[in-house]
């Protein structure tokens, strides 16, 4: 899986790669939503997530796994039930299914990779966090 992800992190710097003298800009942006072929009606998602320096994401869950790929900064993960940890750049995390999170940037902030699965007939992100 880490091997797929630092493939992803290559052409996702290319494709997102800020112009010069642009303004910083927060959350997540989709770049990839694509059909799975691994199972029907699954879709991948790959996100580009900047998090402020020291600014909290609202807790939310996904009803799969997450995948999360730090590449500049830093953030602070945490996830209900699990101790604090902070993610540097090159560092990666995985949530569980259902499993409510809420990411904090580090004093620089963090830019990260995500990689979410959609499952048919459920919500891509649960924003009150229940499963």
């Amino acid at each position: 899986m880490r091997i797929i992800l630092t493939g992803l992190v290559a052409v996702f710097l290319v494709a997102c790669a800020d112009e010069p003298g642009t303004p910083q800009r927060y959350g997540p942006v989709e770049v990839i939503r694509t059909p799975a072929s691994f199972a029907e009606g699954v879709e991948i998602i790959v996100s580009d997530v900047r998090i402020a320096p020291d600014a909290e994401v609202p807790g939310h869950s996904h009803a799969a796994e997450e995948l999360v790929y730090v590449i500049e900064g830093s953030a602070i993960h945490v996830e209900d039930g699990v101790p604090e940890r902070t993610l540097r750049a090159g560092d990666m995390a995985v949530v569980p299914p259902e499993t409510v999170h809420r990411p904090r940037g580090g004093p620089d902030g963090a830019r990260a990779i995500t990689v979410r699965f959609k499952l048919p007939e459920r919500e891509e992100r649960d924003p009150a966090g229940r499963p």
